[in-house]
């Protein structure tokens, strides 16, 4: 599993600082920024999967980090901090794209689970990215068996020898509910 890459950005040195720290030790990849223009310029460089960003900060407005992070990269997560506690900032950094809004000072177990739900969003953005089209019959249910060789000319093969190369497992014979209640009613009728 990759390590997603976090950008953290707090002018705050003791809040960064154990910020860091604590990410570090969770096992994430950390870059800090010591301020808003430093984030910018982070931004820049390196594309990141989450950033972190407190509002208020010198030189540059966390909001201008936020925006930026999302015309470089739409996809790029983003949790807004500040140490204010007003209402209407947490509402402007939503309706900016941020993914979530944390006052500060919050507790170490509140970031990794905001931390934890943002880079899920990800894993599970990855994934279904990641799924292909199976080629299936509409008649005979076979499933096309496909190469960049031989895109669109591949075998045919039943589904459960598809099924059986694809991965680390055993396939078993069952009924469904529905298959069982025929196969029952069509054994009644041949013995009567």
């Amino acid at each position: 599993m990759t390590k997603r890459s976090i950008l953290l950005a707090d002018d705050d040195f003791y809040v960064r600082e154990s910020l860091v720290r604590a990410m570090e030790y969770k096992g994430y990849q950390v870059t800090v920024a010591k301020n808003g223009k430093e984030a910018l310029e982070l931004l820049h460089k390196k594309s990141f999967d989450l950033v972190i960003t407190e509002v208020l900060m010198e030189e540059t407005h966390g909001f201008q980090v936020l925006k930026t992070a999302k015309a470089l990269n739409p996809e790029t997560m983003v949790i807004v901090l500040s140490g204010s506690g007003d209402a209407k900032t947490a509402m402007e950094a939503l309706k900016l794209g941020a993914e979530d809004y944390l006052f500060k000072p919050c507790e170490a177990e509140q970031i990794f689970f905001r931390i934890d739900g943002c880079l899920e969003k990800l894993r599970h953005k990855d994934k279904n990215e990641k799924k292909e089209l199976i080629p299936v019959c509409c008649v005979c249910q076979k499933i096309r068996i496909d190469t960049d060789k031989n895109q669109s000319k591949g075998a045919f093969i039943m589904p459960e020898n598809f099924v059986w190369g694809q991965g680390d497992f055993s396939i078993t014979s069952t009924y469904c509910p529905e298959c069982a209640q025929k196969t029952f009613d069509d054994l009644k009728k041949l013995k009567e």
